[in-house]
């Protein structure tokens, strides 16, 4: 993209964002008739819609993400759990779709952490929602984990 463009478009959002246009939903606009043409399709062949809302913004997204620090750090930590089976192992504040998630299909797993979490419907997933700079006691834990938390304490979490 030439450099004229690439300012005008920056202009573009800078004018359209304050008024609630999200420039990347505006952007798919343009998977409109694929769309449109796949849902006939759909239906010819016997499909049902009982919903349409139009996602636009799939036909741009990748499958997922499985590079960075947080993916290999999620598994691998859940791997030295797995490997050790430890009698106890708490977590504290760590992600719960992420690391959390891993370690509960394999094992019970407490989660600690300030902020709120709706019950879990998993069985492996016991939450406690505690300050854990004002714990009082904790009992016996031989093995816990604070992946990319810890650092966060102090600023409301």
């Amino acid at each position: 993209m030439n450099k004229f463009i690439k300012k005008f478009v920056l202009k573009i959002i800078n004018v359209i964002q304050p008024f609630g246009i999200d420039p990347i939903k505006l952007f798919s606009l343009k998977h409109y008739f694929k769309y449109r043409n796949q849902k006939k399709e759909w239906k010819s062949k016997g499909g049902m819609i009982t919903h349409n809302t139009m996602i636009l913004t799939d036909y741009d997204d990748s499958a997922g993400n499985m590079q960075g620090h947080y993916f290999h750090q999620d598994l691998l930590v859940a791997q030295f759990i797995f490997e050790n089976k430890p009698k106890r192992h708490v977590d504290v504040g760590s992600r719960i779709d992420g690391f959390v998630a891993h370690v509960a299909t394999f094992r019970k797993i407490e989660v600690l952490d300030i902020r709120p979490l709706g019950r879990s419907e998993h069985e492996n997933i016991k939450f406690i929602q505690a300050d854990l700079m004002n714990l009082q006691n904790l009992g016996d834990i031989d093995s816990i984990s604070c992946l990319h938390a810890i650092e966060h304490f102090g600023l409301g979490r």
